[in-house]
């Protein structure tokens, strides 16, 4: 029984990278072998991913997953803080995914807020 959660485990932290590298999100600094440290508190995260592609996607990046308590961008047209993600998925959100609506790819600042110390490794 052991044996069958430890494999799982390693499935589920594998095929949560594959879906992120799957969307093409990728991270300044950080590669899928050379991880970008992430303090405890809030990171700034320059990624370039395609527009449409799902914020929860750059979650699986982090390790551990546990950590990311919150992922935040700027909105300069209306000079507020958007949300766009918590741990919590009942909290309410500002958007869900990355990017513009239209086709392409964008190059976007996130802040992701850890609990803890992490990485976060590029797709």
């Amino acid at each position: 029984m052991l044996f069958a959660a430890v494999i799982f485990v390693l499935v589920s932290g594998i095929s949560g990278r594959a879906s992120a590298q799957q969307q093409g999100i990728l991270i300044a600094g950080a590669t899928p072998t050379q991880p970008y440290a992430l303090l405890r508190g809030c990171n700034q995260v320059v990624s370039d991913a395609p527009n449409g592609a799902r914020l929860a996607g750059m979650v699986t990046l982090v390790t551990p997953k546990d950590s990311v308590s919150s992922i935040w961008r700027f909105n300069n047209a209306t000079q507020t803080f958007q949300v766009g993600y918590f741990a919590d998925a009942s909290a309410p959100t500002d958007f869900t995914v990355m990017g513009k609506t239209a086709a392409g790819r964008s190059t976007e600042t996130y802040f992701v807020c850890v609990l803890k110390a992490a990485t976060i490794v590029g797709g």
